[in-house]
């Protein structure tokens, strides 16, 4: 009868997550459109947490996550779901996906570069420098040396969508071959002009 006494009292001080229902079942389902893929939880159990991690390098705790990949190609992804017991279950997959044209250029192509001229070229005292942007957006354009060193600054600020024309005066700059840097969040296109 001692011994039964001491096992019953044994089993009572484990951690109570030996008893708990860890039937945990990961399950999901997945839509993909160009670089965004629409991930949809369908596990069953009573987990209390999901973790999604993309493969990219970014996570979510949301249960139905949209995520949006950088570039195209093949991605290891999981999804890990945790109960308040200490239970776990993941799964670890594969996802393709691929730019299309249209975010391509959308991403990539804010400044048209077939867009960008300058005229008059060459040119002694100034000229005007015309090219489009796709959408509205931060435009730096700065005009370089054959050294790279910045030696005007001819436009820092947000600019509307559509044609557009900076004026650049080369007053007090000596004749030489300079540089024309037109830089918005993602691009850094370069265009050559001559001071006579």
């Amino acid at each position: 009868m001692r011994t039964i006494t001491l096992i019953l009292i044994a089993f009572s001080l484990l951690p109570s997550f030996v008893w708990a229902n860890c039937n945990l079942v990961t399950k999901f389902s997945y839509k993909t459109k160009g670089l965004y893929v629409t991930f949809n939880n369908q596990s069953v159990g009573n987990y209390s947490e999901v973790i999604w991690s993309f493969g990219d390098g970014n996570v979510s705790t949301e249960k139905n996550p949209l995520h949006k990949y950088t570039n195209g190609g093949e991605y290891k992804f999981s999804v890990t779901l945790k109960t308040n017991e200490g239970c776990s279950s993941i799964y670890q997959g594969k996802v393709y996906v691929f730019a299309t044209s249209i975010e391509t250029k959308n991403e990539q192509q804010i400044i048209n570069p077939e867009s960008i001229k300058s005229y008059p070229e060459p040119f002694i005292n100034s000229t005007n420098i015309d090219f489009f942007i796709e959408k509205s957006t931060y435009i730096v354009i700065d005009i370089c040396n054959t050294d790279g060193v910045v030696v005007r600054n001819l436009h820092s600020a947000l600019l509307a969508a559509g044609k557009q024309s900076v004026a650049f005066n080369a007053e007090n700059l000596p004749p030489a071959v300079y540089f024309v840097h037109l830089k918005s969040d993602n691009q850094n296109l370069v265009r050559k002009i001559v001071v006579q």
